[in-house]
């Protein structure tokens, strides 16, 4: 008797817990339909990862990417599939990790006088005037100047260099000459991830050096890949850079050189810059270079660029 009394104790409480754990099961599905969070963030673009059970999202749906409870950006559905979605950011700054939930609550859209007291108010209130005011229509790449940076942007650019060579041979001894040159590049900035980024260029630049009797003249056509490294988010972004330029000559004099020793090379750089946003589509680019072209038993050539120019997003 008592072992069937002991039976039924410990049926009774397994039962319990199981019909426990179901109902707060449904309870956490009641409460969020959308239990998502951002898996990567590229750009004005990010994923949202969402669970089996989770109600699909539908395109155009909005959503809140929330960070300690409090609404960090507005985000927009553009494709799901396979359990991602693809978002825009429409508003704010979302970073990888954050919860995710949907604008509509109840059927209802979030509105002033139904927001939360304090700084969530204030960003409900102007996440769902976002969502009303333009919808779906609204392309992210017109957001402003505040999001300009997170964007494949092109450009172009003028530079002067202050070129230097030193050339060494028996007959003639060491002879250390100097110039200047000018060049035109077009670019693209690309943002990779976080503060990294490409620039990649393509143009046209004169090498130009003299001393006594002695010059050199050559117009190379450019190809030059660097990698930068931001420094801030925002309208203003000064950055470190450093990469790999091919430089193929298309016309070149010397009477100190071999012309046949003029020929493709590469040219290895390091500098710094800055970009400023000037309007939600334009921004104005300063670098400032050093390049090394690779050195020789007899030959040494260097210069150091000064660039300037103007950026642009479509």
């Amino acid at each position: 008797m008592q072992r069937a009394d002991k039976q039924h104790v410990v049926t009774t409480t397994v039962t319990l817990l199981i019909s426990l754990i179901i109902l707060t099961t449904f309870q956490l599905g009641a409460l969020d339909a959308h239990a998502a969070s951002v898996e990567k963030v590229r750009g004005a673009l990010a994923i949202v990862a969402f669970s089996p059970t989770d109600t699909p999202p539908t395109v155009g749906e909005k959503f809140f990417a929330l960070e300690n409870g409090k609404k960090k950006a507005l985000l927009q559905v553009v494709q799901f599939k396979n359990g991602r979605a693809k978002v825009k950011i429409v508003k704010g700054n979302a970073k990888e990790g954050m919860s995710v939930a949907s604008v509509v609550s109840g059927g209802a859209s979030v509105s002033k006088s139904a927001a939360p007291k304090g700084d969530d108010a204030e960003e409900a209130a102007d996440a769902a005037d976002s969502a009303a005011s333009a919808g779906s229509s609204k392309h992210v790449r017109s957001a402003g100047k505040a999001t300009l940076f997170r964007d494949m942007t092109v450009g172009l650019v003028v530079g002067y260099g202050m070129d230097s060579q030193t050339v060494t041979s028996a007959a003639l001894g060491t002879q250390a000459m100097t110039g200047t040159g000018f060049s035109a590049k077009g670019f693209a900035d690309i943002p990779v991830t976080g503060p990294l980024g490409l620039l990649a260029r393509v143009g046209a630049e004169q090498f130009n050096v003299k001393a006594n009797s002695f010059t050199t003249e050559i117009m190379y056509a450019t190809v030059d890949l660097l990698l930068k490294y931001g420094f801030s988010e925002g309208t203003f972004i000064p950055f470190a850079m450093g990469g790999l330029g091919l430089h193929f000559p298309i016309s070149k004099t010397s009477n100190i050189l071999s012309i046949n020793q003029i020929s493709s090379t590469t040219v290895f750089y390091g500098g710094g810059g800055f970009n400023w946003a000037l309007g939600g589509s334009t921004y104005f680019q300063v670098t400032a270079e050093y390049g090394m072209f690779p050195p020789s038993n007899d030959v040494s050539t260097s210069f150091i660029a000064a660039r300037t120019g103007l950026g642009f997003r479509f």
